[in-house]
């Protein structure tokens, strides 16, 4: 963009990676955590709420609002701090002297190919990781179809102006970052397994009251209860990953999990779109909720 407006394919390139490398980061940050979490009942938790509390914040909090005032003032500087961001995350991942993994006893020139395999292998033929993972495909199935059509909910639906949109997405922030401070303490009050069902009782709640709620300050609240119970779910189901994936294994199993889990996203979009066209929008966020 310095040098005028690049063509489209270089565009498409960018996105390609910084989307890839982003994957990379993600992984591998998950499989980092156990390295770095204090140890003792909790503790995964905990660490894994604080990670995800921070990229909320970051992410949806300051980054979205400071994005678009720098891209006010020039449509080059968000790119430019996007950039220069990144470069100081890159020195203070360099500076961190605790081991991140253990030493491998297995050789790593294997291939690419090879550590999908193990990776898928290692998660199906794992009892509670391959029901979890299944269970996550289901559940990010409901949520992402739900929020899919929920800019119809709330603009044509409940007649709202594009403002009222951007407060209710800053309430999802704010439920993102109550779930990931929230985890750790109710997993040590009831333990992961009621947490979860909880959380996944409580999110079907959510979407249903989203459908039903006959005003907006009520849809917020559902909203808020939704994305709290969301996140929520996916700092206890990282945790159970950590602790029984072996670290040589980790960041494969991850990137497996991810791949099962994630696959709900775009099923769960088109499959609500369908009903959401052949019914209503209501309609849509209530069968969600029997799912």
């Amino acid at each position: 963009m310095l040098g005028g407006e690049p063509p489209l394919a270089a565009l498409y390139v960018v996105a390609f990676l910084v989307g890839a490398g982003e994957v990379l980061v993600d992984n591998a940050a998950q499989a980092s955590v156990p390295h770095l979490a204090p140890v003792g009942p909790g503790g995964l938790d905990a660490a894994n709420g604080r990670l995800l509390a921070a990229q909320t914040v970051t992410n949806n909090v300051i980054g979205a609002p400071l994005g678009a005032a720098a891209f006010a003032i020039s449509m080059m500087l968000p790119f430019v701090f996007g950039a220069l961001s990144l470069a100081l995350c890159a020195v203070l991942l360099a500076s961190l002297r605790t081991p991140l993994q253990t030493a491998r006893t297995t050789s790593t020139t294997t291939g690419i190919w090879a550590d999908v395999q193990d990776g898928m292998k290692a998660l199906w033929t794992t009892p509670v990781l391959r029901r979890l993972a299944l269970a996550g495909a289901g559940f990010n199935l409901c949520i992402s179809g739900a929020y899919a059509v929920f800019v119809l909910l709330v603009v044509d639906v409940h007649g709202a102006t594009p403002l009222v949109y951007g407060l209710m997405l800053g309430v999802g922030a704010v439920g993102g970052l109550f779930g990931s401070l929230l985890a750790g303490r109710v997993t040590r009050a009831i333990g992961r397994r009621r947490t979860l069902i909880l959380a996944t009782f409580a999110a079907a709640a959510g979407l249903l009251g989203m459908g039903l709620a006959p005003v907006l300050p009520l849809l917020a609240l559902m909203h808020l209860v939704t994305t709290t119970c969301l996140v929520v779910w996916s700092v206890i189901s990282q945790s159970i990953r950590q602790a029984v994936t072996p670290d040589h294994l980790l960041g494969r199993v991850v990137a497996s999990f991810r791949m099962i889990a994630f696959a709900g996203i775009p099923i769960g979009a088109g499959l609500v779109g369908a009903v959401a066209t052949a019914t209503s929008v209501r309609s849509a966020f209530c069968s969600l909720a029997s799912r």
